[in-house]
């Protein structure tokens, strides 16, 4: 360059080449000739770069990076007014795209999660060092190793066995190379983006590889549908999730049957049967209740069947089951019901069928003592059967004190006898009532039985007075005469006297 006298500086571009050049030389010049001998300078060539330039991606997303960039600043930095970072191409930094810049005394960029990497730029990492005059030409890099860590076999097995409801537990195989997975987070979710979704539970860490999804959680309601698994490292979770489709598995059984053949009112016993669902894979246990309503408000457990071991799907209830036993209130239990049980829960939604209480009993109770003795009887004892004797099996007829323990056995004549001779001579000993209960192949009633179907004893006693003989019969040892008496008050059932 030439200059005019009074100018004392001249500014070289950058990015002059140097090639075999060693010092600057300033020549002054005359009108006359250039002068042969300059004042000179050695060149001294500033070549000031960052060294080991590194990035560790913890973006655990394909094409998506996160983390620190990290950089050793030269030994001289006085020249430096910032360091710039850029996602390039290659190491010469073709086709860059700038990250960042920052100022000496700092050699760390962080990068948020997410950023994506370009289509075709974004193999490499490269940082420029820059003057005050031009930022360098040639920088100092590192390639991108982009970190992918992403679940796999996510799968989903309902163990809620009410129909539109899920519960059980969401799992995973965990990614190849997860070295910077720390955690993983599950969700149930509208869609596979996970757009609108909800958690599951927390967090769990890196070696878990299933999180439970509490039952009775109505997923499908709320339209979420599918079960989502993100990755997550120390610095955030990952955008794409893992995902499968939730499928609602149900189990009802079907069919509930159940007959009463206890005969009292308000007491119960049989046996409840009942069909399995279509396909019963997930039920553990069956658990059956009697019931206040047909919701399963207040229940009572009367027995169970292990799902598992293809026993007979049945459930004896003993009689005597008072339907008004805690908890049930003087309305009494109303339904059987039959809950299945997977391994997670007994379902919330049962199977129903009303209980229809079997209440039978004689009547019209007839007696007429015969046997004219005190404290004992005798007769024909006859007694209308109830008006449905399906489930009559037999009649027990018995002596007892007023309808109840202890008492005395007399017979047991079946359906279609309404009447039973009683010998002569029965003792009564303490008992006061005769009773006709009904029973059926399950058991007799109980006492008390209904007031129609006892009877109120009444002995009949008739017996002569004042007996008189005299003696006319002069021979010794033999006798004749005449043997008087008075008749009983009430001679009504006396057909004869009979004198020994």
């Amino acid at each position: 360059s030439t200059v005019q006298v009074g100018i004392n500086r001249v500014s070289q571009p950058a990015e002059f080449a140097r090639a075999s050049y060693t010092h600057v030389l300033v020549y002054t010049e005359s009108s006359l000739a250039l002068q042969t001998t300059p004042s000179a300078v050695a060149a001294a060539d500033a070549s000031v770069s960052v060294s080991s330039v590194g990035f560790a991606d913890y973006d655990l997303d394909d094409g998506e990076l996160g983390g620190d960039v990290t950089w050793g600043e030269p030994a001289d930095a006085s020249q430096v007014l910032h360091y710039a970072v850029y996602l390039a191409n290659d190491l010469s930094g073709t086709a860059r795209r700038h990250w960042s810049s920052v100022p000496p005394g700092t050699s760390v960029v962080s990068q948020p999660i997410d950023t994506a990497r370009w289509p075709i730029v974004g193999d490499h990492l490269v940082v420029y060092t820059q003057s005050s005059l031009v930022e360098q030409t040639t920088p100092v890099g590192v390639a991108i190793v982009d970190t992918a860590a992403t679940v796999s076999g996510v799968a989903f097995f309902d163990r809620d066995l009410d129909a539109g409801h899920f519960g059980g537990n969401i799992s995973w195989t965990p990614p190849a190379g997860g070295a910077k997975v720390t955690s993983y987070r599950a969700y149930i979710a509208e869609d596979t983006a996970g757009a609108v979704r909800a958690p599951v539970g927390g967090a769990v860490p890196a070696g878990t590889n299933e999180v439970l999804l509490p039952h009775d959680n109505q997923a499908h309601a709320n339209n979420l549908k599918y079960a989502l698994v993100y990755t997550a490292s120390t610095l955030g979770e990952q955008s794409t999730p893992a995902w499968t489709a939730t499928t609602d598995y149900a189990a009802t059984v079907s069919a509930i049957s159940f007959q009463d053949l206890d005969l009292d009112d308000w007491d119960i016993g049989g046996d409840i049967s009942w069909s399995a669902p279509v396909d019963a894979t997930r039920v553990y246990f069956y658990d059956v209740y009697l019931d206040a309503t047909a919701e399963g408000g207040v229940r009572s457990l009367v027995g169970g069947v292990d799902g598992g071991r293809g026993d007979p799907l049945l459930v004896h209830v003993g009689p005597e089951t008072t339907l008004t036993q805690a908890p049930f209130s003087q309305a009494g239990a109303e339904v059987v019901a039959v809950f299945t049980r997977s391994t997670l829960a007994e379902q919330t939604t049962p199977a129903t069928v009303g209980i229809s209480d079997l209440s039978v009993a004689t009547s019209s109770l007839s007696f007429l003592d015969l046997d004219l003795d005190p404290g004992h009887i005798g007769g024909q004892l006859t007694w209308a059967p109830p008006s449905d004797t399906t489930f009559v099996t037999y009649y027990q007829v018995s002596l007892t004190a007023a309808g109840d323990l202890p008492r005395q056995r007399l017979g047991d004549p079946g359906v279609g006898t309404n009447a039973l001779a009683i010998p002569a001579g029965q003792p009564l000993d303490a008992q006061t009532h005769l009773a006709v209960l009904a029973a059926s192949s399950l058991a007799e009633q109980s006492l008390p039985a209904e007031a129609a179907a006892t009877l109120n004893v009444t002995d009949t006693v008739r017996a002569a007075s004042g007996l008189g003989f005299v003696d006319t019969d002069p021979v010794g040892g033999q006798v004749g005469g005449a043997v008087s008496w008075q008749p009983p008050s009430d001679a009504s059932l006396v057909d004869r006297y009979a004198v020994y």
